[in-house]
């Protein structure tokens, strides 16, 4: 990835290795989480979020990518390298990394009524 990339283009990649780091390991747990497995449901679920702009499961992310947080006693001397650089980059993510991003759907209430009635009125 280039030097001028964004945090938030960076640590996509990132996100992406930790889940797939993580989806190697099993048991073990932490003070957020009960195993190796919950910590790849939970970055999974942290990544998709970010996917779609949402960024309240950052505060919780930088916790778990700390040096002594849950990432290094659940998964260990293997993803250190990638935890520092998630630790050092997940501070700098906001909104404004969104403005190069293309926009995605949410798949909300909201959402889903608004087609539901926009279908409605092309249908007539």
């Amino acid at each position: 990835m280039s030097s001028s990339a964004t945090p938030y283009q960076r640590v996509l990649p990132l996100l992406e290795a930790a889940e797939t780091i993580a989806s190697g390991y099993s048991g073990g747990s932490s003070s957020h989480f009960a195993s190796a497995e919950a910590l790849t449901k939970a970055i999974h679920t942290g990544l998709l979020k970010l996917k779609f702009r949402d960024t309240s499961d950052v505060p919780a992310m930088k916790k778990w990518f700390a040096p002594e947080g849950d990432w290094n006693s659940l998964i260990g001397p293997e993803g250190t390298s990638i935890g520092k650089q998630l630790h050092e980059l997940l501070p700098e993510i906001t909104l404004t990394h969104f403005r190069d991003v293309p926009l995605r759907r949410r798949a909300t209430v909201g959402n889903w009524l608004a087609m539901l009635v926009q279908a409605f009125f092309e249908a007539f």
